[in-house]
C-alpha cells in the first residue's frame, strides 16, 4: 500500500523506536520525584528529554510541559488562558481544527464571546482580518499554526504582534505544523504553542506545550506537584524519550534542509496532477495553491467526484484522506474549512489529502496519484 496520509498521523521513525528500545533494554526505573539514586537517575533523563525539545522549539526547558498529545495541550491552553481571562472575547478563526472548536463553544457557553474570522480563498487567515475583529474586550487570540486539510501556513508572527498589541494571549495550535516547517517561539511571539508527537514520527500519547516564561496557567490535571506544578502525574520518561528523539531527528531533517527538498518533490508531484487532469480531461483544483504552505501537503478537488466514495475501493491500494482524518470515515459532509474558504460545493466534495512524508519517492507517488485520477475518470463516467 502506498501510504500518502501523513498529515493524519505518521509512522514510528526507526531513530526514535531505536531510542525507545534502548531505553527499555536498559531496565532504567523509578519515578523521577524520588530523591534516591534511581530516581534521580530518571530525572535526569526526563530533564535531557525537555532540552532536545525545547531546542526543536526555540526556548528553554523551564517553558516546556510534556502533555498526553495535541488535544490535552490545546484544551490545557485555551481553558487555562480562559481563567486568566475571565469571560474576555475571543478570537479565533473558522478553520480551526475540531479541538479548538469544540472549546470556544464551550466557553462561549461559560460567558466568553467568540468571533471566528473566515479564510480567504487561499485559506489565509490575514492579520488585517483578526485585526478587524479584536475589540476592547479581546484577552485570547486562538490560530493555527498550519491548516491540517489545506496545509496553508498562517501568518502566526504578524497575528500574534496584533494580539500584543492589545493585550491578549496568542495561542497557536501547531500539531499540523510542528515536525514539518521550523516553528522558532522567540521568533514568531507566540504565548503558548502546543505539538503532537504522533503528527512527529513519534507514538501517539505524548504531547508538548511552549508556555512563554512569566505566563502562569492553572493546570488542566490536577494531583500532585510534577512538572513544576503544571501537570500533575508521573512523567512519562519512555514517552518523553521518544518525543525527544522525534525532535532532535526534525532539527536534523531542518539543518539538512530536508522540508526543502520535500517542498520540491511536492511540486513535481503538483505539476503532474496539473498535466495529468488536462490529459483525463477532468476539471480541478489544488486549494490553497497561491498561498504558503506545508512542503508536504496537497489538497486536490475534482469536479463532479465524490471523493468520499473512492476511500473504499482504493483502502488496500492508496491510504489518503477526503479532509481531516477525525471526520473523514463515511462522511460526505462538506469540510468546515473549505466551506470557511467559499469553495463551490461540487469542489469540495471532490477534495482529497495527499500528505507526504519526509522523503517521499516522487515516482510512487506519481503513480498513486494517476490511480487516483484514473478512478475519478472511471466515477465520472458511471455517472
Amino acid at each position: 500500500m502506498l501510504y500518502l496520509d501523513y498529515n493524519a498521523t505518521t509512522p514510528v521513525s526507526e531513530q526514535v523506536r531505536s531510542r525507545m528500545v534502548e531505553y527499555l533494554q536498559s531496565n532504567m526505573y523509578g519515578n523521577p520525584s524520588s530523591g534516591h539514586a534511581l530516581g534521580k537517575q530518571m530525572k535526569s533523563c526526563w530533564n535531557d528529554s525537555l532540552q532536545k525539545m525545547a531546542s526543536l522549539l526555540g526556548c528553554d526547558e523551564s517553558e516546556v510541559t510534556v502533555t498526553s498529545g495535541g488535544s490535552e495541550a490545546v484544551n490545557t491552553a485555551l481553558f487555562g488562558c480562559a481563567a486568566l481571562k475571565p469571560k474576555c472575547h475571543i478570537v479565533t478563526s473558522s478553520i480551526e481544527h475540531y479541538v479548538v472548536l469544540e472549546i470556544c463553544k464551550r466557553l462561549e457557553s461559560q460567558g466568553h464571546t467568540i468571533t471566528y474570522v473566515d479564510a480567504n480563498r487561499d485559506g489565509v487567515i490575514s492579520a488585517n482580518a483578526v485585526e478587524s475583529a479584536m475589540t476592547k474586550d479581546t484577552g485570547i487570540v486562538s490560530v493555527m499554526g498550519a491548516n491540517n486539510e489545506t496545509g496553508v501556513i498562517q501568518p502566526i508572527a504578524e497575528i500574534a504582534a496584533i494580539a500584543r498589541s492589545h493585550g491578549a494571549l496568542m495561542v497557536v495550535d501547531g500539531c499540523q505544523a510542528v515536525g514539518k516547517i521550523p516553528m522558532p517561539v522567540r521568533e514568531l511571539g507566540v504565548d503558548i504553542l502546543c505539538a503532537a508527537g504522533h503528527k512527529m514520527y513519534c507514538p501517539s500519547g505524548i504531547g508538548m506545550m511552549f508556555v512563554r516564561q512569566g505566563l502562569s496557567l492553572p493546570p488542566f490535571i490536577l494531583g500532585a506537584q510534577q512538572q513544576s506544578g503544571k501537570r500533575a502525574g508521573t512523567e512519562p520518561v519512555l514517552m518523553a524519550v521518544g518525543l525527544a528523539e522525534a525532535c532532535s531527528e526534525t532539527s536534523q531533517w531542518f539543518a539538512e534542509n530536508g522540508h526543502i527538498n520535500q517542498g520540491a518533490v511536492k511540486a513535481e508531484i503538483e505539476s503532474h496532477i496539473t498535466d495529468r487532469l488536462k490529459a483525463l480531461g477532468l476539471r480541478g483544483t489544488i486549494h490553497g495553491s497561491k498561498a504558503q504552505r506545508l512542503p508536504n501537503t496537497i489538497s486536490l478537488a475534482v469536479e463532479g467526484v465524490k471523493a468520499s466514495l473512492l476511500i473504499a475501493p482504493l483502502s488496500d491500494t492508496i491510504a489518503f484522506s477526503t479532509g481531516a482524518a477525525c471526520h473523514s470515515c463515511g462522511s460526505v459532509k462538506i469540510s468546515h474549512v473549505l466551506k470557511s474558504m467559499s469553495v463551490q460545493e461540487d469542489l469540495a466534495v471532490g477534495t482529497f489529502r495527499i500528505s507526504l512524508s519526509r522523503t517521499p519517492n516522487a515516482q510512487d507517488v506519481i503513480q498513486g496519484v494517476d490511480i487516483l485520477l484514473n478512478a475519478c475518470k472511471d466515477q465520472l463516467k458511471a455517472i
